[in-house]
């Protein structure tokens, strides 16, 4: 994979990133829960494995950005569960 494409999957994810913060924000503040645990755990998983991927291929930056994305979905995980 080239530089260019692993870059954009980094700023693509960085974008995710940013728009998950107020979620993150907005749960914690209120003590609420408001996104599905099922949701939630399938898309931490899942954004796990997209992320396994990309570091075993190389692509670095995309690797990187999308182990912040799982990060921030697996705090939402555990908003879920625990703001029952």
């Amino acid at each position: 994979m080239a530089v260019t494409e692993d870059i954009i999957l980094a700023i693509a994810n960085l974008l995710l990133c940013y728009s998950l913060i107020p979620q993150v924000i907005h749960n914690f503040k209120l003590k609420v829960k408001t996104v599905v645990i099922q949701t939630a755990a399938i898309t931490t998983v899942s954004l796990l494995t997209i992320s396994v991927i990309f570091l075993n291929n190389g692509i670095w930056f995309g690797g990187g950005a999308t182990v912040f994305t799982t990060i921030l979905w697996a705090v939402i995980l555990i908003q879920s569960i625990i703001y029952r």
